[in-house]
């Protein structure tokens, strides 16, 4: 008998256990999904007090050591009508920094210089050791460095994550935004210079139109350039 009402309450009690497990992970998600709600209308507010209407975005992710999604701490908005980029740092506030496309003449990745961590393990067995030992390669720091067309303020700079391991999930997330950007940046000067619609009208005969229209396509995916812009190029292209 006492053994069976020992049975019955351990049975409560992990049943217990697990009601105020899922009831904890439901808060956290509830919470997550509340300020990533905040975030937004945050992020909204600031550019639509900035006169500033995205055309495109992307994002640069936390990540946790062991691989879990975490919260977005920057994005890249690109409003491609009116020739602006948006870089918000969603960790304080959702400052907002906007760059004209004109003022850009640079972009470069900058990474701090690198160190390394060693971590040591022995086990033994029949007084018999064995030594296990790893090391973690740090950067003391990733950042985006922008020369600018601008007297006042000649360079621009966003540091995006201080010491990490180059293994580390957020490491690799945020290298990947800061190649992106790099890339975005370097199509914004590439095409500044001959605009779509002042490109002259004649089609050299050896051009290969499909790989042209690709390239076009990805400006616009990019938010390099409109719609509008992708159109006219396309049927100029095309011959239409």
């Amino acid at each position: 008998m006492y053994s069976a009402i020992g049975s019955l309450i351990g049975i409560v009690v992990v049943i217990i256990i697990i009601i105020i497990f899922v009831a904890v992970n439901a808060s956290k998600v509830k919470e997550t999904e509340t300020k990533a709600s905040e975030s937004a209308k945050l992020v909204a507010d600031k550019l639509a007090a900035a006169n500033f209407n995205p055309t495109s975005t992307h994002d640069a992710i936390s990540y946790t050591a062991n691989g879990k999604r975490g919260a977005v701490t920057f994005k890249m908005c690109i409003d491609s009508n009116a020739k602006r980029l948006a870089f918000i740092y969603l960790l304080d506030n959702a400052t907002t920094y906007i760059l004209d496309f004109d003022k850009i003449m640079s972009c470069e990745i900058l990474t701090g210089g690198q160190s390394s961590d060693s971590f040591g393990m022995a086990s033994g067995m029949n007084n018999m050791a064995y030594g296990v030992s790893s090391t973690t390669t740090n950067v003391e720091y990733l950042a985006l460095k922008f020369t600018l067309k601008d007297i006042n303020k000649p360079t621009f700079d966003i540091r995006l994550l201080n010491r990490t391991p180059t293994q580390h999930p957020s490491f690799v997330s945020f290298m990947q935004f800061a190649e992106k950007v790099k890339s975005v940046v370097d199509n914004i000067i590439e095409n500044r210079e001959k605009p779509v619609s002042e490109i002259k009208q004649e089609i050299p005969q050896n051009i290969n139109t499909t790989e042209e229209i690709k390239k076009y396509k990805e400006l616009f995916d990019g938010g390099i350039i409109t719609q509008d812009e992708f159109d006219a190029k396309k049927k100029q292209l095309l011959g239409l």
